[in-house]
């Protein structure tokens, strides 16, 4: 399961994907392939992903929510594509995303 880049931004509490004119050398070179497979393998969708630097923006931001014990890239996909609403999703710690996720799937 993948979430698009701009709506894990969003669940993020972040309004947008930094353009070009943020970055600087390397950093405005094209996303690299190795780049779209990490993007692929954290469960975002990189379609909109188009230089190295915010590539790197979006990896930064996913180490720093791990290290802060909130929910992932890929438990933030599944809870929206539940319908758990994005403006919720900001603060979900990745045990109470487990949790959720855990109880919108068990049978009724």
């Amino acid at each position: 399961m993948k979430i698009q880049v701009e709506t894990y931004l969003e669940a993020c509490g972040i309004e947008a994907l930094p353009r070009k004119n943020k970055f600087v050398g390397w950093q405005i070179l094209p996303i690299t392939e190795s780049q779209k497979k990490q993007l692929w393998d954290l469960g975002i969708g990189y379609s909109h992903i188009y230089y190295q630097g915010q590539a790197n923006y979006i990896f930064d931001m996913v180490t720093i929510r791990k290290a802060a014990g909130m929910a992932s890239p890929k438990q933030i996909a599944i809870l929206v594509e539940r319908g758990y609403p994005i403006k919720t999703l900001c603060k979900l710690t990745s045990r109470a995303a487990s949790k959720k996720i855990s109880s919108c799937l068990k049978p009724i």
